[in-house]
């Protein structure tokens, strides 16, 4: 792409590729570990890694990025974007669904921010469907901004938990009340999630900055795209660890607790 020299092309690959690879291998390894487990966390967060932070944004970068080339196949870029925002609606409705399932089950509060997270989901997709925004590709439009302000939604929802139950959690962990590992996990959690809500924030960001003109649009996507992926080695990094840390990093974390008593 326009604007990037060759070191910052490399860096922008191996970030994505990276990012990529992470969360397809964490989600496979969840997907297995829920077929022997039988729970359903482990299946919807599988769900989630694999349909919209693999599938879903490898097929809207490629949609969007093909979209700002001077005669792009517009059915081609509607294709990719159809199927990676739909992707993504159903990664970002199991997450949704894990909050619910982990968090928030039985509850009110729970019940509402599901459905009106799935339905915000919905009608965004449908509207850009509709509308001709996967047509033409452009990040602009009410729907376009109505399905990524869901997105986003979510994410702020997916933060929140972890971080809410990793302060509580550090509390009982002073009385010796909590484990070390587990209040560790939800910490990584609410940092990875953190990440990827900047990686949405990121984005949002560079396309509200662009103009329309080609070459604009071109040197704003490399960048994005390269502080993306180094956001997404953050998320995958934290969830890495969090969910499937080596013997290593378990005999760090409780080292470090018991230099603290």
């Amino acid at each position: 792409m326009a604007g990037l020299g060759t070191a910052a092309a490399i860096a922008l690959g191996l970030s994505q590729l990276a990012y990529l690879c992470a969360m397809a291998t964490l989600g496979v390894r969840l997907a297995l570990l829920a077929r022997r487990t039988r729970q359903v966390p482990e299946l919807l967060l599988a769900a989630h890694f694999l349909l919209c932070c693999t599938f879903g944004y490898a097929l809207q970068g490629s949609g969007h990025a093909l979209a700002i080339e001077p005669g792009a196949s517009r059915p081609l870029v509607a294709t990719l974007l159809s199927l990676g925002h739909g992707a993504s609606v159903l990664g970002v409705a199991s997450v949704l669904a894990f909050n619910y399932w982990v968090f928030r089950r039985g509850t009110r509060l729970g019940r509402g921010l599901l459905a009106g997270g799935v339905a915000w989901l919905v009608v965004g997709y449908i509207g850009c469907a509709a509308s001709g925004a996967f047509w033409h590709g452009r990040p602009e439009g009410l729907w376009f901004w109505l399905l990524y302000s869901g997105f986003t939604a979510a994410s702020l929802w997916t933060l929140s938990e972890p971080l809410l139950y990793f302060a509580a959690l550090r509390k009982r962990l002073r009385l010796g009340l909590a484990e070390p590992l587990v209040v560790d996990r939800f910490l990584l959690w609410g940092v990875g999630s953190v990440a990827r809500f900047a990686m949405l924030a990121i984005g949002a960001f560079s396309m509200l900055s662009m103009s329309g003109d080609t070459s604009d649009l071109a040197a704003i996507a490399a960048p994005t795209f390269l502080a993306s992926g180094l956001a997404g080695i953050v998320v995958a990094v934290s969830y890495g660890l969090a969910f499937f840390p080596p013997r290593s990093y378990v005999a760090f974390v409780a080292g470090r607790a018991g230099s603290r008593r």
